[in-house]
């Protein structure tokens, strides 16, 4: 007899797969494993964020480049460490090395002082005022050739000294004056030869400006007043030049230097005066 062959039972592992979808096949976890949706794939925390969701990063310094040399440096710098633009005054700021001078207490009075080298030195301001001088002398001194009737040397000598005497006279009534203004101004004076020299240059201006105006065919008041005039300016630029004053500093010189001479011509004509009273007796 023969038996009839039992039919083959497939066994758990091995069982058919005729009938079962692809996708329960594919998934390792098997059919009754519900599959994770995109969205709770995103939530779940993963090892390649260095942060969580909800806390921020830390912000980056903030900078800004230098606009001179394009450096890199804190937006609330003051000075670029590299090239040294001031951000506030948008300008560069250049340093000096070396060797630092320490000014001494001499060099700081003679820096604030009135009378204070640097225009030049005293040797080509009295050259000049005294040439400018010597010319107001000799036009002086023609002036009263042409107009002498007689005695034409004397009063050609006459003028020529009046003139030379009258500016020594006013040289000094300036450095008076001068040291009047640096008195006022609590300054110290400075260098007396050398504000003497430059006073020079300015009286032998005047003198030349006034004694020229004088030889002009015109009427002697309207002369008087250009040459006044023109004496004047030249006498200020020369002040507030070589001196280095600002205009109201130059404005009382010139007045106390006017006063004085004032002054001396009203004692000198008081003394004339007192003698003709007098006379020879007395």
């Amino acid at each position: 007899m023969i038996n009839d062959p039992q039919p083959e039972q497939p066994d758990e592992a091995g069982a058919s797969l005729e009938g079962v979808p692809l996708s329960e096949v594919d998934s390792p976890a098997g059919a009754d494993e519900k599959q994770a949706s995109p969205a709770e794939i995103s939530d779940a925390p993963s090892s390649e964020q260095p942060y969580a969701k909800d806390e921020p990063s830390p912000p980056a310094p903030a900078s800004e480049p230098c606009p001179s040399c394009g450096a890199d440096v804190a937006a609330d710098a003051l000075v670029c460490a590299k090239c040294g633009w001031d951000f506030a005054r948008n300008e560069k700021i250049t340093t000096q090395t070396g060797e630092v001078h320490v000014e001494k207490p001499e060099e700081q009075l003679e820096r604030a002082a009135l009378s204070r080298p640097g225009k030049l030195d005293w040797r080509t301001p009295l050259i000049v005022g005294v040439i400018a001088l010597f010319l107001a002398a000799i036009l002086a001194g023609g002036q009263s050739w042409g107009i002498a009737q007689s005695g034409k040397i004397g009063a050609w000598i006459v003028a020529f000294f009046n003139v030379l005497i009258n500016g020594l006279i006013r040289t000094g009534l300036g450095l008076a004056a001068l040291l009047f203004v640096a008195r006022v101004l609590e300054a110290p004076f400075g260098k007396i030869g050398l504000a003497a020299a430059r006073m020079a240059l300015a009286v032998g201006l005047f003198y030349l400006a006034v004694v020229a105006a004088h030889g002009l065919h015109i009427h002697p008041g309207v002369a008087w007043v250009i040459g006044a005039g023109l004496g004047s300016a030249m006498y200020y630029v020369v002040i507030m030049w070589m001196f280095s004053l600002e205009r109201d500093a130059a404005l009382m010189v010139g007045g106390a230097h006017f006063i004085l001479w004032l002054a001396t011509k009203v004692a000198l004509q008081l003394e004339l005066a007192l003698h003709a009273s007098v006379g020879p007796s007395g």
